[in-house]
């Protein structure tokens, strides 16, 4: 597999702004023709949380097609303000939800799309919800994110039964007691990502990049999420919007690899229930497909943005 970092190349300017005593950064790839030709921006909503939009950056690439391209980095991690020592109370889904509208204001949005990767699908969610609806978003892309976190566990758990009856018996009995320190638990773990999240060698610059950022500082991802990606323990753990999927009424594309850890179950939800939704599940990949096989991700996203502007 190879990549390219041509979208790092591509014409871009930066940003930031301050909203409720905190930064937030920003990345603008204006389209090849601007807006003249009434496509509507896309704006990305990285996963973590705390990842940084880094390893987004390949959708700038839909830039060259004529549509702006918007990357920012949320509260808490990589370019924007880091709260080091503050807790659950300080980073809720309505910090995140505010924030994605103090930048559609700023930028002085009118309309726009929206897709979110993993943590971010699950903001792209909440935004759609509670914020975006009548106010300028056109479509919305929920790209390797679940319906509700209890799902997301629940495929994990399946999953497991992929792998070795040892790695199995090292993963449940890290579960029960807590201990994440046993080599035959971190082995188990490094195979789980390698099948479910991700096989890179070498691993994407810009993925490298936010694996970094979330090394560096993984505060906020341990508040919210936990130790690892199939054991969510932070104040996440009981987010569940699979009651409330009619209440999105934009065009919906649902998008995964078909490896990945979000499967068909878990975004049963939004399938049946969002009024106006279209699935596709990109071959040969796992949790990160515009990384994985981007070309038929990208395409997908393409046409699917071009079908709702």
């Amino acid at each position: 597999m190879t990549h390219t970092n041509a979208y790092m190349r591509l014409e871009h300017y930066t940003g930031e702004f301050m909203h409720d005593g905190y930064r937030t950064w920003y990345r603008v790839t204006p389209g090849a023709q601007g807006l003249s030709d009434g496509k509507a921006p896309l704006i990305l909503l990285h996963g973590g949380p705390g990842a940084g939009h880094d390893y987004l950056l390949p959708y700038a690439g839909l830039a060259d097609s004529g549509r702006t391209i918007i990357h920012y980095d949320q509260v808490g991690c990589a370019r924007s303000s880091h709260f080091p020592r503050r807790g659950a109370e300080f980073f809720t889904v309505d910090l995140f939800v505010d924030q994605l509208h103090a930048l559609i204001e700023h930028l002085g949005l009118t309309e726009y799309h929206v897709l979110g990767h993993s943590w971010g699908g699950m903001l792209a969610v909440e935004h759609a919800l509670q914020d975006g609806i009548g106010h300028g978003l056109r479509s919305l892309i929920i790209a390797s994110a679940p319906a509700s976190i209890p799902l997301w566990m629940h495929t994990a758990r399946k999953l497991w039964g992929l792998q070795s009856p040892e790695q199995q018996e090292a993963l449940h009995k890290a579960d029960q007691t807590g201990d994440f320190t046993s080599p035959e638990f971190i082995a188990a773990k490094d195979e789980y990502y390698r099948l479910h999240l991700g096989d890179f060698s070498p691993k994407p610059e810009c993925l490298a990049v936010s694996d970094a950022e979330s090394e560096n500082d993984g505060h906020t991802y341990d508040i919210m999420w936990g130790p690892y990606e199939f054991m969510a323990t932070g104040s996440l753990h009981d987010w569940d919007r699979s009651s409330d999927a009619a209440g999105i009424t934009v065009p919906t594309l649902i998008l995964a690899g078909e490896h990945d850890q979000v499967d068909a179950e878990t975004v049963k939800p939004f399938t049946d229930g969002i009024p106006d939704v279209e699935q596709c599940w990109i071959p040969n990949a796992s949790h990160v497909p515009h990384l994985e096989n981007p070309e038929p991700t990208l395409r997908a996203v393409s046409q699917f943005l071009s079908r709702n502007d």
